[in-house]
């Protein structure tokens, strides 16, 4: 990765950025993020299945998962979707609070789903 920025793996980066959705919507009292507006019904469990494969890579392309480079592939925003819903369904499923998570290896956001 450019700007001095230290390559991390796919679900690192999914986790990163799920948990930054996570304080956003935290933040704002439960506002979802715009980014989401397009994506409700958007199938993010399938979408992580197919990046499966990828996960525990350092060999990925941000724009595609992220940015929606490949839209034929995953919408815009799609990463930041899935990262979001993962950390949501820990949160829940572990009955968590936001300072439980801070700091946690993005394996544990996984737990059970891969």
């Amino acid at each position: 990765m450019g700007l001095g920025v230290p390559s991390v793996t796919l679900s690192q980066e999914l986790i990163t950025e799920g948990l930054a959705c996570h304080f956003e919507h935290t933040v704002t009292g439960g506002k979802q993020s715009s980014l989401f507006e397009k994506l409700q019904d958007y199938d993010w469990q399938q979408s992580l299945a197919k990046m499966s494969s990828l996960l525990n890579g350092k060999d990925h392309c941000f724009n595609k998962f992220f940015l929606g480079t490949h839209p034929e592939e995953f919408p815009k925003y799609a990463g930041y979707w899935i990262g979001f819903n993962l950390v949501s369904q820990y949160i829940q499923k572990n009955k968590a609070t936001d300072s439980d998570i801070v700091g946690l290896e993005s394996e544990k956001f996984f737990d059970g789903l891969t």
